[in-house]
């Protein structure tokens, strides 16, 4: 519930009690000037200053490393990771096979506590299958009339090769058409690709030359 209060003092002054959402309400507090309170926040309410930054919020897995292997060394960026199972793998291939559908990944040691921070996101969202569908109702390969429905979601520019799992960077291809894209523009020519220009998804033929 919201609620709000107004007392007012002999002294020309008053004070305003308001209970809300904790969140905004923490975000207003964040704005206000605590050298002089009253004065900034009757700024921000008149609108005389900028709006308030809104905290963001993001949702987050955590992995117990001891559920799943010991840490061996640090690499670069990454940590590699002896599992359960004696295989070395890196933390980032840890993450992929523990939390594929999740968004950020903690791995938490109990005796070492954090350990490295992951994002993975690799499958589309229902959201944004829906939208890819809108985009094209059937697969997106020039002639190709199997249904979205049918089909997979496509990275036009490969997860492996670092790009996120954004709209921008989806479309919708059966899975023949999915398999014989081209992920990789340098790979040797075969039956070309899709891109996006422009907004909208086209085919680039084959390399003419390697």
């Amino acid at each position: 519930s919201h609620t709000k209060d107004l007392t007012r003092s002999p002294n020309g002054l008053a004070t305003l009690t308001v209970t809300a959402n904790g969140l905004d309400m923490a975000d207003a507090f964040r704005t206000i000037d605590h050298k002089r309170p009253g004065e900034s926040f009757i700024a921000r309410m008149l609108g005389k200053t900028g709006p308030a930054a809104r905290t963001r919020v993001t949702t987050m897995a955590v992995l117990q490393l001891e559920d799943y292997g010991t840490i061996l060394r640090r690499e670069r960026d990454d940590v590699m990771i002896r599992t359960t199972s004696g295989t070395v793998i890196t933390g980032a291939q840890l993450v992929e096979r523990a939390c594929a559908n999740e968004g950020l990944v903690t791995i938490i040691s109990r005796t070492q506590g954090p350990v490295d921070l992951y994002r993975f996101e690799r499958f589309a969202s229902l959201k944004q299958r829906t939208m890819l569908a809108a985009e094209h109702p059937t697969c997106a390969w020039p002639g190709c009339n199997t249904p979205a429905e049918r089909g997979q979601f496509h990275h036009l520019t490969p997860w492996k090769h670092g790009r996120q799992t954004n709209i921008a960077n989806l479309v919708t291809l059966c899975n023949y058409h999915n398999g014989v894209n081209e992920d990789d523009p340098n790979a040797p020519p075969r039956r070309g690709r899709l891109t996006r220009e422009g907004g909208k998804i086209i085919w680039q033929p084959p390399h003419t030359s390697r």
